[in-house]
């Protein structure tokens, strides 16, 4: 579960999604360094796009944002 402070809403969240939010928690990340942190650098174009898929979500919900 991930409580958005900013709204008052709690989320259910996968681990993924965890990962995500741990990472950018640590520091500013670009997607690319986000991507590969989280998929590695073989992913393969369907992991890209639910990886992709997966940052959308977060920042529809504004868990996320982008700079």
């Amino acid at each position: 579960m991930v409580f958005n402070p900013v709204s008052w809403e709690t989320h259910f969240a996968s681990a993924h999604a965890a990962d995500v939010l741990e990472l950018i928690g640590e520091r500013t990340v670009t997607l690319e360094d986000l991507e590969h942190a989280l998929l590695g650098a073989g992913a393969n174009p369907e992991e890209s796009r639910e990886f992709a898929a997966l940052l959308v979500s977060l920042e529809e919900l504004g868990l996320i944002r982008a700079l």
